[in-house]
């Protein structure tokens, strides 16, 4: 092992025994926030203090009520997931309305011409459909933290109910360029916060045990370059 690998990993080792020396970061100006809301759970997300993401969560007992993240340390750019309940439901019924198109089709193939216009057109709307269901499917975004590529936050762009998803999330990427920019600390300080940031994020039960594992051997690959 070179000295640097040394010398983070035992850097790392005395993170784990500090972590909980970071004071709780209390939100005094919002710059950016939105809601969302499925079922009886709400979380609220928000851009504060001009360098950090909060969320606060109601209703959901397996997730934190409240967690933040420094944005020095989150990749500005989301990754687009598939949600995967959404697009199954959306397809059966696609699937659905195509089997009742074709039975419809087969029963009118007698009718005459404008039948058959009409059953043909109604078979293209089902396949529009269909495309759009898968489309729409890719709902979720999900932000990972810079280096470690532990997801730290999902968002629906479904469910903006309080706050516009595009606007925020542009926000929210304006604002991660700019924390990491102002950032001016040394590569090994530099590690040593981003290492406190996930065991932080690990304890308050955002990430679990594998995940945060996977995050360290990232970050001291990432730092080992």
């Amino acid at each position: 092992m070179d000295p640097f690998t040394a010398t983070h990993s035992n850097l790392y080792e005395h993170i784990c025994l500090t972590s909980d020396e970071w004071e709780e970061v209390e939100p005094t100006e919002v710059d950016a926030e939105v809601t969302q809301i499925s079922g009886s759970t709400r979380r609220h997300v928000m851009i504060f203090n001009g360098a950090y993401l909060g969320v606060a969560s109601t209703g959901c007992p397996s997730r934190p009520s409240w967690y933040w993240f420094h944005l020095a340390f989150l990749d500005p750019g989301p990754t687009r997931r598939l949600d995967r309940l959404g697009l199954f439901v959306t397809i059966t019924l696609a699937v659905l309305g195509a089997i009742a198109v074709i039975v419809v089709s087969g029963a009118s193939m007698s009718l005459g011409f404008e039948w058959t216009v009409t059953v043909t057109a109604a078979f293209a709307a089902t396949l529009l459909g269909f495309g759009l269901a898968v489309r729409r499917g890719f709902d979720e975004l999900v932000f990972y933290t810079r280096h470690g590529r532990a997801p730290v936050l999902r968002l629906s762009q479904r469910r903006a109910d309080g706050g516009d998803i595009k606007e925020f999330v542009g926000a929210l990427a304006d604002s991660v360029r700019s924390a990491i920019k102002e950032r001016s600390s040394s590569r090994s300080d530099y590690l040593r916060d981003e290492m406190r940031q996930h065991r932080q994020l690990m304890e308050k039960g955002v990430l679990n045990q594998k995940q945060f594992e996977a995050a360290r051997a990232l970050i001291l690959s990432a730092h080992d370059k």
